[in-house]
């Protein structure tokens, strides 16, 4: 599947007409004929992602790109998602109901900025009170699932987790210099 210039949808009706359109009948009757979540999320890795690496990323359309931004749309994903719930509910001659997509993404990305916003505040304060020659000690887990070894970080909202002396990561370094970037600071450090 290629879209021209000249095709490139400027809003969530254009999207959904191109499917029609370059779809056959074959592949809207298979879409239609599958639960809504199933449809759209086994298109989630191909024709999802060829909505966000065509349409969306790297301005690619800055018309559709604007148009969800509008709507305070957040992720790429969230976009190709609504364009094929939307593809999905259309040809089951249901409503749309973009208010309500809208109000579930607003939903879901709500306690995740509350929590980057929080998070970011903390470190803020944390970071002022180092110095060039303190010393630090930074704790990380340790994904050990499936044969892993990987500290890992856990996203917001669930930033919450125990230190396991057994299996998580304990490093200690000297503040060796100090960046101050506005809201954030930066420390550069040398490990012991």
């Amino acid at each position: 599947m290629s879209c021209s210039t000249k095709e490139l949808p400027k809003d969530l009706n254009e999207s959904i007409a191109y499917f029609e359109k370059h779809w056959s009948s074959g592949q809207l009757r298979d879409f239609k004929g599958k639960d809504e979540r199933k449809a759209v999320t086994e298109l989630h890795m191909s024709v999802g992602m060829w909505i966000r690496n065509n349409w969306i990323h790297g301005d690619r359309n800055p018309k559709l790109i604007k148009f969800f931004d509008s709507l305070n749309f957040r992720h790429p994903d969230d976009i190709s998602s609504t364009i094929l719930t939307s593809l999905h509910r259309k040809l089951d001659n249901k409503d749309i109901d973009l208010e309500g997509q809208i109000d579930y993404y607003e939903a879901y990305w709500k306690p995740i900025i509350e929590c980057e916003e929080n998070h970011r505040k903390e470190l803020v304060e944390i970071n002022k009170k180092f110095t060039v020659g303190d010393t630090l000690t930074l704790i990380f887990p340790v994904d050990t699932t499936q044969n892993h070894t990987n500290a890992v970080g856990y996203p917001c909202p669930h930033r919450q987790w125990t230190f396991d002396e057994a299996k998580d990561l304990k490093v200690k370094g000297v503040v060796t210099k100090k960046f101050d970037l506005g809201d954030r600071l930066i420390h550069l450090l040398t490990l012991r």
